[in-house]
């Protein structure tokens, strides 16, 4: 496709507030934020649900006692906390289970926590590991009005079958799946961005009112379309600013 397809149903007062989704069709290496024009798209009512997830990774990591020691020593040798010249200083850092590790007075030490309940704090806590990739599914209700609307509505579930997929290249290697990229708009506000995504999943039903009906051309009455996205890079403080500007 090359051009951009309206499928929002006629409104009856053009002064209403607009609500829409425009899901546009991006080249195979459109990666960047601020994607070219691509290669087309669709104009969607607002999808059944409008869920935003903003992923982390944060790590849960024991901040123990012989970690906190090194910290502190670095491995140095000489005197100072921490250093091998200050084996009194390592121990009390280190506690009774460092003692236990290295075989010093092990079964005494544990017998002695055990007959006073204790077990040495861990010093747990949480550690960025990296922004998460964000992922997106959004679900329409197409239920067309008339031959045209059907027919408009099942080219574009064709279309984007298609760009969905890898092409084969001399049956030797696969040029990469269209991207894509989502916006939700109301009132003129960002509702929803996406950056450029991969589309993982696509799921057509049919039978949107758990009834088979059709219209006589053979358009299903009502068809509930489901798409999947996932974005290609973690977002960051200046990815989000741009994307809901």
């Amino acid at each position: 496709m090359g051009k951009i397809v309206n499928l929002l149903p006629p409104r009856p007062n053009a002064s209403e507030v607009i609500l829409y989704s425009y899901l546009k069709v991006l080249g195979p290496t459109d990666y960047q934020l601020q994607s070219a024009i691509g290669q087309g798209g669709y104009i969607l009512p607002l999808p059944k649900e409008l869920n935003d997830t903003f992923p982390q990774e944060w790590q849960q990591k024991e901040l123990g006692a012989d970690f906190i020691s090194g910290l502190i020593g670095g491995g140095s040798t000489g005197s100072g906390v921490g250093s091998t010249g200050s084996l009194a200083s390592n121990a009390v850092v280190a506690g009774a289970s460092s003692l236990e590790q290295v075989g010093v007075l092990g079964g005494a030490i544990a017998q002695f926590q055990r007959s006073q309940g204790l077990t040495q704090n861990k010093i747990n806590t949480l550690m960025f590991q990296s922004p998460g990739l964000r992922t997106f599914q959004f679900s329409w209700d197409l239920i067309p009005t008339n031959a045209g609307d059907g027919g408009a509505q099942q080219n574009m579930i064709k279309d984007l079958r298609k760009a969905m997929h890898p092409e084969l290249k001399s049956n030797i290697a696969f040029v990469n799946p269209n991207l894509f990229a989502l916006t939700i708009i109301a009132a003129g506000k960002t509702l929803i961005k996406t950056a450029p995504c991969a589309m993982t999943n696509l799921t057509v039903n049919y039978l949107g009112s758990n009834i088979p009906a059709f219209h006589k051309d053979g358009v299903p009455v009502h068809t509930v379309l489901t798409i999947e996205l996932q974005e290609l890079s973690p977002n960051v403080k200046q990815s989000i600013d741009a994307l809901y500007r």
